[in-house]
């Protein structure tokens, strides 16, 4: 089975702020995905999401937090047109 491309998909990584889940957000956009970085710490997300370019977003989203997700949730469908793959 060939690998399938991330060119163009979307992506969410939570904990993207450090470690393993900005390792992960930076992979998936040297890959071509659209990367959401999401942390509770914006200001780390922001760093992430700037190196992962211009197909990136920062936002801040506790997973603890129902409203927190659901207002990340509708700023990455603003921002990817609803798709999240």
């Amino acid at each position: 089975m060939e690998p399938r491309s991330l060119q163009g998909a979307t992506a969410l990584v939570t904990g993207a702020a450090s470690g393993m889940g900005a390792a992960t957000a930076r992979l998936l956009a040297a890959e071509g995905a659209r990367v959401a970085v999401t942390d509770v710490n914006l200001a780390d997300a922001e760093a992430v999401a700037r190196d992962c370019g211009p197909q990136a977003l920062a936002l801040q989203m506790d997973v603890g937090d129902p409203a927190s997700i659901a207002a990340a949730m509708d700023a990455i469908a603003g921002w990817s047109g609803g798709r999240l793959d």
